[in-house]
């Protein structure tokens, strides 16, 4: 989820702990694109800033140099969190820290909201079959959030049916291909959600949601919802479980969103997970064939 308000002061993590290390994975990115802007795309639900601090901007050698220096054990890298790395300009950085991180033997999960050119999938065409060889994965997640509410997905960010389409090219190029429909938010159509999973069916291994986190003050609310978000009720308020941030987030746990979702879902024999953990656990399985 990536914010680039010029209400939001970029603040990044300290340097001894730039990324995130934790349940055997590691969580990087290639950090914001500057000290004024976290990311190329301005996603109105994004959580980036105030309480939740970007990750720090390293080049991808010194990434790699972070990740080779790790004593914790991990069996998956995403680059993902904080920012798309791999939106325009950054894409070419983005495919050359995937090729450091594919020496590490390990998965690899990247998302994005980009399209990308021929030539980039050709090169994550190589990555994944260099993974290959080792029996590992380079999972591909594209986010797409809404059909008929474009102001939650604003451009740059290339229209929906661009990135749905692309799941079929990443699947073409041997990725493992995740429809990432989240986080599910209280102004988007169920019509949508069911039209966004049957377009992406026949090109998926999987779909994952999730449930939405927005600041107590209101300002991430607002800039979803305009005044209808003065409405909203979380349905519960809690921290996050994937960050070390010590503030209390409201959460809106799309239930009702939740359940259509995975209705389509079963409908077309595909499954639906909340979290990313039980989803690449379930691509583990089916790759070695346990669930043949």
């Amino acid at each position: 989820m990536n914010r680039n308000s010029k209400a939001v002061t970029v603040t990044q993590r300290p340097i001894e702990s730039p990324f995130d290390v934790r349940d055997g994975r590691v969580m990087l990115s290639l950090g914001p694109l500057s000290k004024r802007k976290f990311c190329t795309y301005s996603c109105p639900f994004c959580y980036v800033g105030d309480d939740f601090h970007s990750y720090a901007s390293m080049p991808p050698l010194e990434i790699a140099k972070w990740v080779a220096a790790l004593r914790d054990p991990f069996d998956i890298i995403y680059v993902s969190y904080d920012t798309d790395s791999f939106a325009p300009p950054r894409v070419h950085t983005a495919l050359e820290l995937l090729d450091l991180l594919s020496a590490f033997n390990v998965d690899l999960l990247f998302t994005t909201r980009a399209v990308l050119s021929e030539a980039s999938l050709a090169h994550l065409e190589r990555i994944a079959k260099r993974l290959a060889t080792s029996n590992r994965m380079l999972i591909g997640c594209v986010s797409v959030l809404q059909l008929t509410v474009p102001h939650l997905e604003p451009r740059p960010i290339p229209p929906p049916d661009a990135r749905i389409a692309q799941l079929g090219r990443l699947r073409a190029a041997g990725l493992k291909t995740v429809l990432a429909l989240r986080p599910f938010l209280p102004n988007v159509p169920l019509t949508d959600l069911r039209e966004i999973v049957a377009r992406a069916a026949p090109n998926i291994d999987l779909v994952l949601g999730g449930v939405w986190y927005y600041d107590q003050r209101g300002r991430i609310v607002s800039d979803v919802m305009g005044s209808e978000g003065a409405k909203l009720v979380p349905d519960d308020t809690r921290r996050m479980p994937f960050d070390d941030n010590k503030a209390e987030w409201h959460v809106f746990e799309g239930a009702e969103a939740q359940a259509t979702v995975s209705e389509v879902c079963r409908s077309y024999g595909i499954p639906m997970f909340m979290r990313s953990g039980p989803g690449v656990a379930w691509l583990r399985s089916a790759s070695s064939g346990l669930l043949r």
